[in-house]
């Protein structure tokens, strides 16, 4: 709410009122003050460049109909350039495909990468913590060629469960 009025590099103004509304949506699905500014802060700091602080966000809920997908959908439909869904098996080992994913988060300038569910195959935790390593680099094929080029990611990662991930 610090920034409400002022212009992004885009030239887009964020009214205060619009800002307003969103906060009291996150104070419906979390009423506790202490877990709102955490939780509050994540999302703000999903829309920084920065990854130096090499965190991601899980957010565990045994049962549906708890708030993890309609916090993802607020904060990815209201910063709807910065956001992504990756797809489900992104992060899964053997899946031959998480440089094309990964690929749009780099060349798009993501900043909010999701997933809405863990999947429930075995994890590949060197992909897991490419993705969130504070030097903001993964290796990204390119299209045709046997190469590979290492570029910047900028996008944190936030993950919605209803079970426990296979890591």
């Amino acid at each position: 709410l610090q920034r409400a009025g002022a212009k992004n590099q885009n030239g887009r103004v964020y009214p205060k009122d619009i800002l307003m509304r969103e906060v009291n949506e996150y104070k419906k699905i979390q009423p506790n003050e202490n877990q709102l500014t955490k939780l509050l802060t994540w999302y703000a700091y999903c829309l920084t460049g920065e990854t130096s602080q090499e965190k991601a966000f899980l957010s565990l809920g045994y049962k549906g109909s708890n708030g993890k997908s309609l916090l993802t959908k607020i904060h990815s439909e209201s910063m709807s350039i910065y956001s992504q869904k990756l797809h489900l098996k992104t992060f899964d080992d053997g899946y031959e495909k998480s440089h094309k994913v990964f690929h749009k988060t780099i060349t798009k300038g993501i900043r909010y990468a999701y997933l809405e569910e863990i999947s429930k195959k075995e994890a590949d935790v060197s992909l897991y913590k490419d993705f969130i390593d504070g030097n903001g680099k993964l290796n990204v094929e390119v299209l045709f060629k046997q190469t590979s080029l290492e570029l910047n990611n900028y996008a944190k990662l936030t993950i919605n469960g209803n079970h426990d991930p296979n890591f």
